[in-house]
């Protein structure tokens, strides 16, 4: 038991050291708001929290992308309740979803986890024969030996990658689980062949084993664009690497509950070996390529039937567009295809049908959002839907959500004589501003990892604001179906 404590003794004494090395470098990374204290440096490795902080389970996004940029234009992570993997290149940030899907994250949203640095490249190395993740690794440790094995080092390795082997996760809700478990049930994982992209990677040294995994991280993102994710392994006959030495190091901690209570003198070293390896864990959902490429051409096909349509449909909305009533959010009315892939292969999944099926019955991929003063808002739903039935555009669905005691406002579906199905949404200023207030509640609500708790507050929240809408004259009575023909 003696020796047990004096290992402990020693091993704190050799975490505060560090830590007072941090403190050294990057300057008070205790202030109020830690994440503005760092000095921008072009040879630091800026770090947001423990990697051991997010293995506890603290998914909670500490600062917002916009800062990360500032920190680097290159580096790995991950997003605010585990929403995916995180890669940035070239200034960029890209999310991996869970759907092996990729998209370019907006600034605001916020990150619990990540490393990124200026890429300025020391040295570029040819790599060949790379039959598996171990054999670049292997290859990587043997330039670090060279270098030194105790500096941190970020690297770019692009090339054609025979296979491509890589995992992301479901988003969590609270109360957020520890990450092994978390990839217990809810990894997802995907593999490629014949892919061309670009694999970014982190060492760290030895002595960072309380802080962050030892030795090399890999993330994955594809030249086009589409895929990407953590990489579990890999293969290539000719990898080109640019590798960028730094030798210094700074950390942002996160300020919350969750964080500041940690045991952080807990061994977690099994629970990190297979969350950077994905050993034991089965996926919940696994696309394959070919379902995505399905899903994408798809996405395709309805955005250039959108794309035909779109002109008359437009035009027909802002004839009616009065100081009563405006257009919001027009320049957003046709959903991306990566935004409308990722739709399919969702739906596809939940309706447990091909992705074929999924896409037949998604009524978004053309949509408008028709902002009325109260005080004509029932005089202009009707006028608008009357103008479209005259240029043989049907109400497909309707639905008047004003006299509930949730959401507020009508909405929509139309069909062109095409056959093309698209939204519109009908609101007030109020109504409208509560729907974008609200929105992150509204996903909490609706996600199937969601606990029952978590459904319950969500609805109450959305019941709070929405009582604060004033509701126009008319508006819970109106019914297009009567109203038509008048």
């Amino acid at each position: 038991m003696k020796n047990s404590n004096n290992n402990k003794n020693i091993h704190a004494l050799g975490v505060v050291l560090l830590f007072t090395l941090l403190f050294i470098v990057s300057g008070n990374i205790c202030a109020e708001n830690p994440a503005d204290s760092i000095t921008v440096d072009r040879e630091v490795i800026s770090q947001v929290s423990l990697l051991q902080g997010l293995t506890f389970g603290d998914y909670n996004g500490s600062i917002p992308v916009a800062r990360l940029k500032e920190l680097g234009d290159i580096g790995i992570g991950t997003f605010n309740a585990l929403n995916g993997e995180l890669i940035m290149l070239e200034g960029v940030v890209y999310r991996a979803a869970y759907d092996g899907s990729i998209e370019i994250v907006p600034d605001e949203e916020t990150i619990p986890f990540s490393n990124v640095t200026f890429f300025d490249a020391d040295e570029e190395i040819q790599l060949t024969g790379i039959d598996s993740v171990g054999d670049l690794k292997t290859a990587l440790d043997k330039k670090v030996s060279e270098t030194g094995e105790n500096r941190f080092y970020m690297i770019k390795a692009e090339g054609t990658f025979n296979t491509m082997n890589v995992r992301s996760e479901l988003p969590q809700t609270k109360p957020y689980k520890p990450l092994a478990v978390v990839l217990e049930t809810d990894q997802t994982f995907f593999d490629y062949e014949n892919i061309q992209g670009t694999v970014v990677g982190l060492y760290c040294p030895a002595y960072m084993n309380d802080l962050n995994a030892v030795g090399w991280h890999f993330h994955f993102v594809s030249d086009d664009r589409l895929y990407g994710g953590h990489v579990l392994d890999l293969s290539a006959e000719t990898i080109e690497v640019s590798i960028d030495k730094t030798d210094s190091f700074a950390m942002v901690l996160p300020d919350n509950e969750m964080f500041n209570t940690f045991d952080l003198t807990v061994d977690q070293s099994e629970d990190i070996k297979k969350v950077e390896t994905g050993e034991g864990n089965e996926p919940v959902q696994q696309e394959s390529s070919d379902e995505q490429e399905i899903a994408r051409k798809l996405a395709e096909e309805l955005i250039e039937a959108a794309a035909q349509v779109e002109p008359e449909i437009t035009a027909v909305l802002q004839s009616l567009e009065s100081e009563n009533a405006r257009l919001v959010g027009l320049e957003h009315r046709l959903k991306s295809e990566d935004s409308l892939t990722r739709k399919i292969l969702s739906e596809a999944h939940d309706m447990e049908v091909p992705p074929e099926e999924a896409a037949a019955v998604i009524g978004d991929v053309l949509r408008y959002t028709l902002c009325i003063d109260d005080d004509q808002y029932v005089s202009v739903v009707d006028k608008t839907l009357k103008a479209f039935a005259e240029k043989n555009i049907t109400v497909y669905k309707f639905r008047n959500r004003w006299g509930g005691d949730g959401y507020k406002g009508i909405n929509t579906n139309l069909k062109t004589g095409d056959g093309l199905i698209f939204e519109l949404q009908l609101h007030t200023p109020a109504s409208f501003d509560a729907k974008e207030l609200e929105h992150a509640n509204y996903e909490v609500a609706r996600s199937e990892t969601a606990t029952e708790e978590e459904r319950i507050a969500a609805e109450a929240y959305a019941k709070e604001i929405y009582a604060k809408v004033p509701v126009p004259a008319g508006a819970p009575d109106y019914n297009w179906e009567i109203n038509q023909d008048k």
